[in-house]
């Protein structure tokens, strides 16, 4: 059990890190939004950046999931082929990716009064297209080090990434004071640097061939993946979009940001779920494997929790130290989403007894009723609780995602998970969040010492619960003693 957690660990550290850069972009240049654009400003960048995101599922077409699994079709000894199958699925995304982008152009004008009512930022539409073309491009050379298992390019990558597009933000956004166009105009210019990068650096795994029947192959993997994406899309971004129809704009940009910061506890649950196939397939070969699978959903989860946990009591610091004061209102939404994300990462979890028994086309039906569910509940929470009633909705979905993947997953693959630890594990993180959030949740340093004390006493509770395997416990302490002496 140890040197599976071991292994863990270290696989979603080294996987996970390119993530965290990309996604710590949000993050690091929050000041610079909050400074130099108002809270309707900000909502207006949300909403094109969303219908960025999912131009970028419609660019990729699961091209890049079916190029991932294709790739291994031919085994180590036919490099050829597997270069082929890399230019294959890069001439496809860029041959695709222009038809789309000179459509979306031509019509940036409709799309602008489609998301806003108003063609005054078709502009803005434009900029973010191109850059969606230019990141899509870019997808293929990205994942190249993945297959060919170099994580210290892929990390390298994204740092550089996070690097550039800082740069050119802060020349546009803050230098020559271009607003909103100048966010956007950063975004277009940094994914040009990025994707010249990726080619320079990944050229030499790249054939001058084109094979159709491996784009055939990588569709039939990949288009049946799309309703998976589309579905977690809706999920995810729609509520921003109904949220702007019903409210304000202003509301958009607040419960974006609250949103984002919210969301930190997908960094660790996405590096997991990143490198969680792998270990998966390793474990099921074991003759122990759900007695493994129910333990290591114990610790994975008393994780998690200790994320979420963390992100809702400090939600609020990180806001006054990222924002000015017209953003503070956002903080409200926060545990929210951080708890939504919580509920993702045991439903991604969950999902290894459907892989396992290759029953994945339940999959986009669960996630097809979340979405619907969260329409619908966005439509009726927000008129009475404004962007709060978004962020219940969102949860909601992911409650709802979670317990019917939990229940098709046990008719598949029968794990007895340990509930009298996870009862423990999930009382004591909501004892502490009652208690941080509603009698300490108060400015001041003695609140926020009182909120850091109920954070680093939650591992120790769970601890003295006895949540945690002995023997784990005893190797864990084993390894602390070695370093020690090692330092």
């Amino acid at each position: 059990m140890i040197d599976i957690l071991k292994k863990t660990a270290k696989h979603s550290i080294i996987y996970g890190s390119g993530n965290i850069f990309v996604m710590l972009i949000g993050f690091i240049l929050m000041p610079l939004y909050t400074r130099f654009l108002s809270p309707e400003e900000y909502g207006v960048y949300s909403i094109v950046w969303i219908m960025g995101s999912i131009l970028a599922l419609l660019y990729d077409m699961g091209i890049i999931t079916g190029m991932l699994r294709w790739y291994y079709e031919y085994p180590d000894s036919e490099q050829k082929k597997r270069r082929v199958v890399l230019s294959t699925s890069a001439v496809f995304i860029t041959l695709a990716s222009c038809v789309f982008t000179a459509v979306f152009i031509m019509f940036s004008k409709q799309i602008s009064c489609l998301l806003f009512k108003t063609d005054q930022y078709f502009r803005l539409v434009n900029f973010m297209v191109l850059a969606t073309f230019f990141n899509s491009a870019a997808g293929v050379p990205l994942n190249v080090f993945r297959v060919k298992e170099q994580p210290s390019k892929f990390v390298f990558v994204s740092i550089l990434r996070v690097a550039v597009l800082i740069l050119f933000t802060v020349f546009y956004l803050v230098i020559s004071r271009q607003g909103l166009e100048g966010v956007f105009k950063s975004f277009f210019v940094s994914s040009v640097f990025i994707t010249a990068v990726l080619f320079f650096l990944t050229w030499k795994d790249f054939e001058k061939a084109f094979s159709w029947n491996d784009l055939s192959g990588m569709l039939r993997v990949g288009l049946p993946y799309f309703p998976v994406l589309f579905f977690s899309w809706i999920i995810d971004f729609s509520d921003r979009y109904i949220l702007g129809r019903m409210a304000t704009l202003s509301d958009v940009g607040l419960y974006s940001i609250g949103y984002k910061i919210g969301q930190i506890v997908y960094i660790p649950t996405r590096a997991f779920l990143f490198a969680w196939p792998p270990i998966l397939f390793s474990i099921a070969r074991n003759k122990d494997a759900p007695k493994i699978f129910s333990k290591l959903f114990n610790y994975y989860t008393a994780c998690i929790f200790f994320i979420a946990l963390s992100v809702s009591l400090f939600g609020i610091d990180v806001i006054k130290i990222f924002t000015t004061p017209v953003y503070y209102e956002a903080s409200k939404v926060i545990p929210y989403i951080a708890f939504s994300y919580l509920l993702y990462g045991a439903y991604g979890y969950m999902l290894f007894a459907l892989i396992l028994k290759k029953d994945m086309l339940v999959q986009p039906l669960f996630l097809a009723l979340a979405a619907v569910l969260n329409v619908i509940l966005n439509i009726l929470l927000i008129p009475l609780y404004g962007m709060t009633g978004a962020a219940m909705a969102t949860l909601f979905a992911y409650a709802f995602v979670a317990f019917a993947t939990y229940i098709k997953a046990q008719r598949c693959y029968r794990v007895n998970y340990e509930f009298d630890k996870l009862s423990k594990i999930l009382g004591s993180a909501f004892i502490l969040f009652f208690l941080g959030f509603f009698v300490f949740g108060k400015e001041g340093p003695l609140f926020f010492v009182a909120r850091l004390v109920l954070i680093i006493s939650y591992p120790f509770v769970l601890y003295l619960l006895d949540c945690f395997d002995i023997e784990v416990v005893t190797e864990l302490k084993k390894l602390l003693l070695l370093k020690n002496k090692e330092n």
